[in-house]
């Protein structure tokens, strides 16, 4: 389900970049879009393989294991484990382009409207999120980032509705310092911040204090500014 939904969102994505004139993001957003067809096409054919020597083992009584051949159990954990290789390649690739593509500006928010709009409850950014109350999920919105933001927008006018959370969504969405900045460690901004001027130190500091509010950052910000 998680492998449909990011297609059908970088499928979404390059439409409403193509209809909007941006061809730079409706280029990212299909090659993003095709990394995760080829995950989800080399997992599909290796879970009848894996199935396959499951039910040699459990079901046709073949001895897991036997001196001059792998056996059907031996078999599965084989297979199962190329599938999380598997996995953890795609994915790798597919975050890499998803990475790439959010540094075009507007990209992450829109990613987030879409997924949030076809979103279930577990793929929301907040743990148990429908049994939350409104008080519990505002404390926890400024951890977010931009596109998360988005996506717990689109899914809450979706479903409760609730103004106080709509209200403080909308008070924390906006541009990052730059397109990416969300997708960056504590380390990489604290790099990033050398050689910028005061104005932008301080545009920095001023988003890092209203959503992550990672230390490092701040204190990197904070220096640069009383060194200026």
């Amino acid at each position: 389900a998680t492998e449909a939904l990011e297609i059908a969102t970088y499928d979404a994505l390059e439409h409403l970049a193509r209809y909007v004139g941006d061809e730079q993001t409706a280029k990212l957003a299909a090659s993003i879009r095709a990394d995760e067809e080829r995950m989800l096409a080399k997992l599909r054919a290796e879970l009848p393989k894996l199935t396959e020597a499951m039910a040699r083992a459990e079901i046709g009584g073949e001895p897991s294991y036997d001196a001059s051949t792998t056996g059907a159990a031996d078999a599965a954990r084989a297979g199962g484990e190329k599938v999380r290789e598997t996995a953890k390649r795609a994915d790798a690739s597919g975050r890499k382009a998803a990475r790439q593509a959010r540094k075009v500006p507007g990209v992450a928010q829109a990613e987030g409207q879409v997924k949030g709009a076809a979103a279930d409850e577990a793929d929301i950014p907040i743990a148990d999120y429908d049994k939350q109350n409104a008080a519990d999920i505002v404390a926890r919105l400024g951890e977010l980032s931009q596109v998360d933001l988005a996506k717990v927008d689109s899914y809450e006018r979706k479903h409760a509705n609730r103004k106080g959370v709509l209200e403080k969504v909308n008070s924390l969405r906006g541009e990052e310092p730059w397109p990416g900045y969300d997708e960056l460690t504590a380390e990489e901004v604290r790099q990033a911040l050398a050689g910028l001027d005061d104005k932008r130190v301080a545009e920095i500091r001023e988003y890092e204090r209203r959503h992550k509010g990672r230390k490092q950052v701040l204190e990197a910000s904070e220096r640069e500014l009383s060194e200026a």
